[in-house]
């Protein structure tokens, strides 16, 4: 068992068994929830043979949709006819469509899943595409997990009010900055000490993390080994610190609007070092991300949520004549990739 899947265990027991009322261990849980699903940590959390046994973030989300449904039958907290109606729709959907794909499978070749091929053959376009007919077994395992996030879903919006969101998103916010410190960690090993391994040691050591193809890949027209922090691939790293990022620039409109705080502060510098990390990551999605947080902040900033279709012409009209130029850039300066 890997070091990440005991702390989690006993962490998790700590939470449970502490003192405190249901509520505090709820929101508990729900942090910790959060912050292994914004780091896509790879690995199992438990092996029996040859065989991988869940993930941090399935055993987590697990957990926190058990404690979940838990605290709505324990206090008795009436689920409103509308969300159950509508989560009820959509699993019911989910379902006719694998129906469907049952009664007229897809037949065509497409990409295989791995780890049946390598991501070499990805990156260099090279993977042979197969008929890959849709499993009951898999389709099962996806759409009980949409299930178990709309009960995660249902249950925040019963249990929590927003004062407990506001708690959970700064928790959020403040514990997860060792996963940016290891990013940083990452990047001075690999592209100043020139060690490549180590921190794929670590993470295999840690999170049981299996072999990876990208410990020695380079970033797209530099000269940079790529970061996979505690993830796999620059991809998932990049998505990870793109959400933290989001989520200051929330907290940073919160702490104005309802605190009264402006200017400066530790946040505006961790969001800052999100950015290079992001930067420095080597992935292409890097810079659309960035452009998606440039117009989050510009919303945010100007409060366009706030006003009527009139007002808002002009800074719709802006952002349009933005997005054009950034994509016409984009197109020119990397049209051949």
């Amino acid at each position: 068992m890997p070091i990440a899947s005991i702390l989690l265990l006993v962490y998790m027991g700590y939470i449970l068994l502490a003192g405190g009322t249901s509520k505090e261990k709820y929101l508990s849980i729900l942090v910790l929830a959060t912050l292994t699903a914004i780091a896509m940590p790879q690995g199992y959390l438990l092996m029996i043979g040859d065989a991988e046994i869940s993930s941090l973030r399935k055993f987590s989300g697990l957990m926190c949709f058990l404690y979940g449904i838990y605290y709505i039958l324990i206090h008795r907290i009436q689920v409103p006819l509308e969300i159950t109606f509508r989560v009820v729709l959509l699993l019911g959907s989910l379902v006719a469509g694998i129906l469907v794909a049952l009664a007229y499978p897809y037949t065509e070749p497409i990409i295989p899943p791995l780890p049946d091929y390598s991501w070499d053959f990805y990156i260099a376009g090279e993977c042979t595409k197969i008929v890959a007919p849709l499993e009951i077994g898999n389709a099962l395992r996806l759409y009980l997990g949409l299930a178990m996030f709309l009960g995660m879903v249902v249950s925040v919006k019963v249990i929590c009010d927003d004062d407990d969101l506001l708690s959970v998103l700064r928790k959020v916010i403040i514990y997860s900055q060792p996963l940016a410190y290891y990013g940083i960690f990452e990047f001075i090993e690999k592209n100043i000490l020139g060690d490549l391994t180590l921190t794929y040691d670590i993470n295999e050591i840690v999170f049981g993390v299996g072999e990876s193809t990208f410990t020695h890949a380079f970033t797209k027209g530099g000269g940079f080994y790529v970061l996979q922090g505690v993830t796999k691939e620059a991809s998932h790293f990049i998505l990870s610190m793109f959400i933290l990022s989001l989520s200051i620039l929330v907290w940073n409109k919160v702490r104005a609007v309802r605190f009264n705080k402006t200017g400066f502060s530790l946040y505006h510098v961790y969001l800052l070092l999100l950015i290079v990390l992001m930067i420095l990551s080597g992935g292409f999605s890097a810079w659309w991300c960035l452009f998606i947080l440039f117009l989050v902040y510009f919303a945010l900033r100007y409060d366009v949520y706030k006003k009527s279709l009139r007002e808002c012409v002009p800074y719709i009209a802006g952002a349009l004549i933005l997005i054009a130029s950034v994509a016409g850039s984009l197109l020119f300066f990397f049209g051949e990739e």
